[in-house]
């Protein structure tokens, strides 16, 4: 067996026992109110000159709330830098601190992996680069994969049926894979995790919940099974995913800003929930048994999209096992959890709209009985990320508003005043009257920065991390770009979930569909066509701005930069090539291609294979199965076991009279379907092509078709 990493003594955490644990959440809430209470202060002086304006009252009121908001998340990303500082910054803190491995076999786990409309070629790569990984750790075998489809179309079923017997092919009797495709995908996600406990889960003690781009490394899943092992009450065991494997711009600065200061923050959250922490929906480990008997999703009385099935079902599944009086962890310290993350902004909010609809759901079930009160936060906080988007644009639109009240009788300079904190607070002795604008605003920043710059010289005290980040002046320059670029992102994506929480109150519910895991680049036609409403109201509040306060362009400059260049920035934000340039040289660079980790080497080393031999053959996915007799074979017996009969023969002779003479591209999308769900017929149909056709025929037709 290969040697394992020395074991470690970790730095206890903050609060290690739960009445420190109870003292360091009140000083969390104690420093978030100061801070809020502070602010507000400042703020209410600042509009006090101006009288009893009727938008005065809400300005603040939304100040309160938004700073609150703000002020919580820098003092959780505060208190992980105080806890990193307490550990050697020399010495192993991730993966290599692994405490003893178990004696015997590891406990009965699956690692299980939903997918729905995911490109084969990859997810099995990255199951078979686990498979290896995990025999190499550990050679006695009583840790199984499953992958789950849920997939509808019936051509990505036909690639994930071969696909899955390539793989069998490649891992022979050592495999321990296994691949369910449901008939219906009742429930989504979370229904699908439900058919599996249901069919599978008693031969479980744990399963390890994966995403279509999820890969962790053998010593983590060994870790994970040991730590949920030693704690018979741990329910969920939450490993941070690492974003990696990703080459455009916008990726890039995802994977930068986990690595750098991602940290920070996962840190810091998981010292003050401890047991109480929050479950992400991949990348977990989960006890089986209390899952399946506690974590039965309510579907919400009334319509979607606040009504009906649960979308995100992650958070609602850690406050049902966390009720059950089981604890939801959050460890910081492991290593090896990987995901790929969207390549492009538009990517990116398609996905957050699924999340906005998930979240907002969330308000019917907060306070539902018996849910420990953080629980309830992390309900209150997921809806809280989506609900800050359109309270940050009232409050600048209602800012301005004010501003432009106030100047039909006064002048600029009283304008700047009303939104940007400024000049006319009554002068304090030796206080100039603008330093209350202006020091509120650095204020303000300085809560937003302050948790990234300290990552940073946390990472400059760490010299092997700093190099894999492409060295001091290089890791600077990249925190500059990072910091930038999010800056001027960040009202496009504001306008974007304000959109999403919109139009989801107003009663649109959204289909579930694949994520998009390409990187092509933008075109400038898709990208006008995205941001058309960006630009114009960019354009439009700049005008306003310009013709009604022109003071204050300076200070709203980043929001109106960004919406007004929003094609151009998603264009440049989507470039695999300026990506690609970026890393040759150096910028946005993270240890994962620095030193690159086995496990992710041998999952793209698998993955470019597969996606080599799937361009060698372009054959349709259905004649590319019923051509394969292994893999028809394999299909057949699947097919048995979970498909129900599709119904009249009759049908099903006709469908295979037009795949025999015209091909499968002939066959309308339900037929392909029904010749899918029919073993029988599918291998009549292979014993014809093969008496038929010329011997190498018809492997010819395959290969060039």
């Amino acid at each position: 067996m290969p040697n394992r990493p020395a074991v470690t003594t970790p730095a206890p955490p903050l609060c290690s026992t739960g009445r420190s644990r109870l003292a360091l959440r009140l000083l969390l809430l104690t420093l978030t109110a100061a801070t809020t209470a502070g602010a507000a202060a400042v703020f209410a002086r600042i509009l006090e000159p101006h009288g009893d304006h009727p938008l005065h009252p809400v300005l603040l009121g939304l100040f309160v709330v938004l700073l609150a908001w703000v002020a919580f998340g820098a003092w959780t990303g505060l208190v992980g830098v105080a806890q990193m500082l307490r550990e050697d910054p020399q010495g192993p803190r991730r993966a290599a601190r692994l405490g003893p491995h178990f004696d015997g076999p590891s406990p009965p786990t699956a690692v299980v992996v939903p997918i729905y409309h995911e490109a084969p070629d990859r997810v099995f790569a990255s199951v078979q680069a686990m498979h290896e990984d995990l025999q190499a750790h550990d050679g006695r075998g009583t840790i199984d994969f499953y992958v789950l489809s849920d997939s509808t179309d019936p051509d990505a079923w036909a690639r994930e049926q071969f696909a899955y017997a390539r793989l069998l092919q490649r891992l022979g009797d050592d495999a321990r894979v296994y691949y369910r495709r449901r008939a219906k995908n009742l429930h989504r996600k979370a229904g699908n995790l439900a058919d599996f406990c249901k069919r599978f889960g008693g031969r479980y003690e744990f399963m390890l919940v994966l995403d279509a781009d999820s890969v962790v490394a053998a010593p983590t899943i060994l870790e994970l099974i040991r730590r949920m092992r030693a704690e018979p009450r741990l329910g969920i065991l939450q490993a941070p995913p690492k974003p990696v494997n990703r080459t455009s711009v916008f990726a890039r600065m995802q994977q930068f800003a986990a690595s750098v200061y991602g940290e920070v923050f996962s840190t810091g959250f998981s010292v003050w929930t401890q047991t109480d922490g929050n479950y992400f929906g991949h990348n977990a480990l989960i006890r089986v048994e209390p899952f399946t008997r506690h974590c039965g999703l309510p579907v919400l009385p009334g319509r979607p999209p606040l009504g009906g099935e649960v979308l995100s079902h992650d958070f609602v599944e850690a406050a049902l096992i966390r009720r059950a009086g089981y604890a939801v962890r959050v460890d910081a310290d492991l290593d090896g959890s990987y995901e790929e993350c969207p390549t492009s902004v538009a990517d990116f909010a398609k996905r957050d709209q699924r999340w906005c609809q998930g979240n907002l759901q969330h308000g019917r079930i907060v306070l539902a009985g018996g849910l420990h009160p953080i629980s309830r936060l992390h309900l209150a906080m997921g809806i809280m990320s989506y609900l800050s988007s359109p309270l940050w644009g009232l409050f600048l639109l209602l800012g301005a508003v004010a501003a432009a009240t106030v100047g039909l009788g006064g002048t600029s300079q009283e304008l700047q005043n009303v939104v940007t904190a400024g000049t006319a607070a009554p002068a304090s002795p030796g206080v100039p009257p603008w330093a209350y604008g202006l020091g509120l605003f650095a204020f303000v920043m300085a809560l937003i920065t302050a948790p990234r710059v300290l990552a940073f010289t946390l990472l400059l005290r760490d010299p092997h991390k700093l190099a894999a980040h492409g060295g001091e002046a290089k890791a600077a320059v990249s925190l500059g770009i990072e910091l930038l670029l999010s800056s001027l992102l960040a009202p496009v994506l504001m306008l974007f979930h304000s959109l999403f929480v919109g139009t989801t109150l107003a009663g649109h519910n959204i289909k579930w569909e694949a994520q998009n895991r390409d990187e092509s680049a933008l075109t400038l036609l898709e990208a006008l066509r995205t941001y058309r409403w960006h630009t114009v109201i960019g354009v439009a509040s700049a005008a306003g701005v310009y013709r009604f306060a022109p003071d204050l362009l300076p200070w709203l400059s980043p929001v109106l930069l960004g919406l007004v260049g929003s094609a151009p920035l998603a264009m440049l934000l989507s470039s695999s090539r300026i990506g690609a340039a970026l890393r040759q040289r150096g910028y946005l660079l993270i240890p994962e291609e620095h030193q690159p980790p086995g496990i992710l080497v041998r999952q793209n080393q698998i993955a470019e294979q597969n996606e080599a031999d799937s361009a060698a053959c372009a054959a349709h996915p259905l004649l590319r199965l019923v051509a394969s007799p292994p893999a028809l074979a394999l299909h057949a017996g699947l097919t048995r076991a979970y498909i129900p009969p599709p119904g009249p023969e009759a049908r099903l002779d006709r469908v295979a009279q037009v795949f025999l003479h015209g091909g499968a591209d002939y066959l309308k999308r339900e037929d392909r379907t029904a010749l899918l769900s029919s073993p029988d017929t599918l291998l009549a149909l292979q014993e014809r092509l093969w008496h038929d056709w010329e011997p190498g025929e018809l492997e010819a037709a395959v290969a060039r078709a």
